[in-house]
C-alpha cells in the first residue's frame, strides 16, 4: 500500500486540468414567413409557429497550436418546429419534431471581466420524429414524406 500513494501521487500530479462542462439548454423556435405560389388563383400565406428546443451539450478544451481559447462542442438536440396558416378558404398548420446531432467549434477573440468576444461556426444533422399536417381538418403523417426526412 505504501509503494501505490506515491505513483498515484506521481499520476495525479503529472497530468494537466482544463476547463470542461455538460450543459443542458431549453430554447424557443420562432418562424414567421410569407409564401406566395406562381398561380394566379391563389393567396399570400403568412406562416408564423413557435416551437421548443433542447440541447444536451458537452464543452470542451481543444489544445491545437497556439489557440488556447478554442473549444469544441458535442450535443444531442430536439427541435420543434411548428406552423400555422389561414386563408379566406384554408386553415394549414404544421407540428413537427427532429432528433439531431451537432458539433461546434468555438473560438474566444477578446475576453475581460464582465465582456467575451468570440466566434462560433458548427455543423447539425437532424432527422425527422415525428411530424403532422393538417389542412382543413385532414392529417397527413409527415415522417412517411422523404421531403421532410432527409
Amino acid at each position: 500500500m505504501k509503494k501505490i500513494v506515491p505513483h498515484i501521487l506521481f499520476f495525479l500530479i503529472s497530468f494537466s486540468i482544463y476547463s470542461q462542462g455538460v450543459f443542458f439548454n431549453t430554447e424557443k423556435n420562432f418562424s414567421t414567413f410569407s409564401y406566395k405560389n406562381r398561380s394566379a388563383f391563389t393567396e399570400k400565406l403568412d406562416i408564423n409557429g413557435v416551437g421548443d428546443a433542447y440541447e444536451f451539450e458537452y464543452t470542451d478544451v481543444l489544445k491545437y497550436k497556439n489557440f488556447k481559447d478554442l473549444k469544441y462542442s458535442g450535443s444531442v438536440t430536439i427541435n420543434d418546429f411548428n406552423a400555422i396558416a389561414e386563408t379566406s378558404l384554408n386553415t394549414l398548420e404544421w407540428k413537427t419534431t427532429y432528433l439531431g446531432i451537432q458539433s461546434t467549434v468555438d473560438y474566444q477573440f477578446y475576453d475581460s471581466y464582465f465582456f467575451f468576444l468570440s466566434a462560433r461556426a458548427g455543423l447539425n444533422m437532424s432527422t425527422i420524429l415525428r411530424g403532422k399536417q393538417t389542412v382543413n381538418n385532414t392529417s397527413c403523417d409527415l415522417t412517411v414524406n422523404k421531403e421532410f426526412s432527409v
